[in-house]
């Protein structure tokens, strides 16, 4: 006889494998976009990349009623991965924000800074407390007023950055990696970056205070 532990674990894969085919088979088409890149969501929103004119790219949007637009903002040479977050705690004056890089020509990381694009308002804003002349600050997250954002270029100082929409102080460094994608909360950030051991995922404390979780590495590219 297997010990209740077993038992239970058991139990458990068993519901997920059964719920797992159970939303498999609820599966519904959302909005038609063919070629869409870099999905991301949050308040109810849909945000992704969708292909334009001349190998041009454009932001797509999906409100909660369920109207998908392409916001009267300029198009990008390369796709972009928006990520959406808050921009406070309070519901009073709070807005929803899509966060973004805007590069140079084609690139995805050269010449870049972060662009924010207000999902109820219509309107776009670079984020010019994020920016310098000395690097390119790409792969940019934000929650409750706090962005995790990256700074790649010549400078002594590049990596993972912190920094507060209300704060007039410099951005914080967190970490020189170099990381190609982060996500926050608010409080943490976690982030993807490739090394000379393969590629893993890591998360910290927007505060840089204690130690980095890296819960997956060494794994391909």
């Amino acid at each position: 006889m297997r010990p209740p532990t077993a038992l239970l674990t058991l139990a458990l894969a068993t519901a997920a494998l059964a719920a797992t085919a159970a939303s498999a088979s609820a599966d519904s088409l959302v909005a038609a976009a063919p070629g869409a890149r870099n999905l991301t969501g949050n308040g109810g929103y849909l945000v992704w990349a969708q292909p334009a004119a001349g190998g041009r790219w454009r932001l797509a949007v999906r409100a909660p009623d369920g109207t998908v637009s392409t916001p009267a903002i300029a198009d990008f040479g390369a796709p972009p991965a928006a990520q959406i977050g808050s921009t406070g705690y309070a519901i009073a004056g709070r807005r929803l924000l899509a966060v973004y890089s805007r590069c140079q020509g084609n690139s995805a990381i050269a010449g870049c800074d972060v662009y924010a694009y207000d999902l109820r308002a219509g309107t776009e804003e670079r984020i010019a407390a994020l920016s310098s002349r000395t690097y390119s600050e790409t792969a940019p997250s934000l929650e409750l007023g706090r962005f995790a954002f990256v700074r790649r270029g010549d400078g002594p100082r590049p990596g993972l950055y912190s920094s507060s929409l209300t704060s007039k102080a410099a951005p914080k460094r967190l970490s020189p990696t170099l990381a190609r994608e982060t996500a926050t909360n608010g409080t943490r950030v976690a982030y993807t970056y490739n090394s000379s051991r393969g590629g893993g995922l890591a998360v910290r404390r927007l505060s840089g205070e204690g130690s980095v979780l890296v819960p997956v590495a060494r794994q391909p590219v």
